[in-house]
């Protein structure tokens, strides 16, 4: 007796076929296979973590106008408080940007911190001598801006582009990592870095007494 034995391979399955030619009788046996699993990235992700870490990193600028404060004026209430803030903010910051996520708790507290040393800044601006003051607010307008461009343009270029596997759909997917790492970097360099570098003006004039 003698057997032919065929295979037949698509997307979806194998199938392997057993044919006797004596009396024409076959078995046919059927392997399904799993299609792969596709990891859906988190929607609740202002960026993936990855691309967040740079962030992470500049958390740490306000370390700068820290050490200039407590060095020009140790024993100096305002330069305390700023410093005690400026730790504050490094805290906050570092916790949410190493898994920034929209409903996030630590997300919240971090905009309060923000807020609070911009508050604060801006009293103390008013105290230093007058050139220091300016820069301040000249500096710290920029900063705003720049903050709010970002957003804004981040918001709008992504409200219609899905949150998808490039698997599914890599246009989408790959417009999504170009807009997110622009808005990192505008962050990194003219928030962060840039507000850091500002505030570090007025500790150097906590120091001068006029």
């Amino acid at each position: 007796m003698s057997h032919r034995r065929a295979k037949a391979k698509s997307d979806s399955a194998l199938h392997e076929c057993t044919f006797d030619d004596g009396d024409m009788e076959y078995a046919v046996a059927s392997q399904t296979k799993t299609p792969a699993k596709v990891d859906v990235e988190d929607v609740d992700y202002v960026f993936p973590p990855a691309l967040a870490r740079p962030l992470v990193w500049s958390s740490a600028a306000p370390a700068v106008p820290i050490t200039i404060s407590l060095g020009r004026a140790a024993k100096d209430a305002r330069a305390v408080t700023f410093a005690i803030l400026g730790c504050v903010l490094i805290a906050t910051s570092v916790v949410h940007w190493r898994e920034p996520r929209w409903s996030s708790a630590r997300r919240v507290i971090d905009y309060l911190a923000v807020l609070a040393c911009l508050t604060y800044g801006t009293y103390l601006s008013t105290t230093v001598p007058t050139r220091f003051g300016q820069i301040w607010w000249v500096g710290m307008s920029f900063v705003a801006v720049v903050f709010i461009l970002n957003e804004s343009a981040f918001y709008l270029e992504l409200r219609d582009v899905p949150n998808v596997p490039e698997a599914v759909d890599a246009k989408a997917f790959w417009t999504r990592r170009r807009v997110y790492a622009r808005t990192v970097r505008a962050h990194f360099f003219c928030v962060h870095l840039a507000a850091s570098f500002i505030a570090s003006f007025v500790a150097y004039g906590l120091g001068i007494v006029e």
